[in-house]
């Protein structure tokens, strides 16, 4: 199988043949039709986060299954699927509260100790981000980390899915709750952002304030459903929202990764509203927050993809695509092939793109 791979500490990757091993227990092999390039497979590029080399980078996929191991439950051979990182053992107390997010036992679905590794490159074993490791033509992954979907939806559409609109939409609508009515402040607006502007503009949210350095995201933010826009390159976000709200927005979401904008993002949140960490920070960050926030009832709320449970919001979010409620092809900028994956990661870096999706 042809597969993008970080061999090393470089920022860029090689398209090289790795082998897969047949499907053991609950494992699918998937093969996949598009695949999107998220912000989280960048941070293994900069640095934010490191984990062991070799490794296929994304875990936002769509395609058909190919072959399934001898336990497979719910998955058929045929079956369109999209993969989500978030594959909840399905036995453990939060699971069975529909929390699969907060899985006490996700290891499970790992491939066991003692078996051949899944992806081996001349010998040695390869990673998959998340488990998942979508930037390659096949995915040998735990079934319980996909979710079929009708055929009628294209896949470039419905790899995205899987993480920037199950991210996006299920902030608002999950773990926010956003009100009809209420004010909404999102920090950035990449892929995920503009899925919060979606989620809340689904919610019937009054005020839906899009804050950004560049014109071009901004612009596409208004177009999904932003009230307002500021540019934070030019004016004082944190000034804009209040002017906009007054007291400070009901919701406000920092969707791009950087303490300081998680600051912002809590200073722009009303006396006892909630501001929402969203963006992927590196591993070592640490937050300083005002305490006279805490004192006034602010609250600060981490979020893990938006709370998800994949097998009941993806094909709901997939049913609002099909009424024309949830717009999935203008988040898409640009397709390309797996050969320029890295020029999709820095057209992504540069503002270029909104959401670039691989194709196969």
């Amino acid at each position: 199988m042809r597969a993008a791979v970080l061999l090393d500490d470089s920022d860029h990757l090689a398209i090289a043949d790795v082998d897969h091993d047949e499907p053991i227990g609950r494992e699918i092999l998937m093969r996949t039709v598009a695949a999107g390039l998220c912000h989280s497979d960048y941070h293994y590029l900069d640095g934010t986060l490191y984990r062991p080399r070799p490794v296929i980078l994304g875990h936002e996929g769509a395609g058909i299954v190919e072959a399934v191991g001898p336990d497979v439950r719910d998955i058929r051979v045929g079956d369109h699927v999209v993969t989500c990182l978030v594959m909840g053992c399905g036995e453990c107390v939060r699971c069975e509260a529909g929390e699969p997010t907060s899985c006490l036992q996700p290891q499970v679905t790992k491939r066991p100790s003692g078996h051949k590794p899944r992806l081996t490159l001349d010998g040695v074993s390869v990673g998959q981000m998340a488990n998942v490791g979508s930037l390659a033509d096949h995915i040998l992954l735990d079934e319980r980390a996909v979710t079929t979907v009708n055929t009628d939806i294209p896949m470039e559409l419905a790899c995205i899915l899987g993480c920037a609109v199950v991210t996006g939409l299920g902030a608002a609508l999950n773990t926010a709750d956003v009100q009809p009515g209420e004010s909404v402040a999102v920090i950035g607006c990449g892929g995920v952002g503009l899925n919060v502007i979606q989620g809340a503009r689904l919610a019937g949210a009054g005020h839906i304030i899009a804050i950004d350095a560049n014109a071009a995201k901004l612009e596409r933010a208004r177009q999904l459903g932003a009230t307002d826009t500021v540019d934070a390159s030019s004016v004082d976000a944190i000034a804009a929202v209040r002017d906009i709200t007054g007291p400070g927005a009901d919701h406000v979401f920092e969707v791009v990764g950087r303490p300081a904008l998680v600051r912002q993002a809590f200073e722009m949140a009303a006396p006892g509203r909630a501001a929402y960490l969203v963006g992927i920070q590196s591993d070592d960050a640490e937050l300083s927050l005002p305490v006279t926030g805490f004192r006034r009832g602010k609250r600060m709320v981490g979020v893990f993809m938006g709370d998800t449970n994949p097998r009941t919001d993806i094909p709901r979010y997939a049913d609002l695509w099909r009424s024309g409620q949830l717009d999935l092809s203008g988040m898409i900028s640009h397709t390309l092939p797996l050969e320029d994956v890295n020029r999709g990661f820095d057209m992504m870096i540069s503002g270029e793109s909104a959401r670039t999706v691989i194709k196969f």
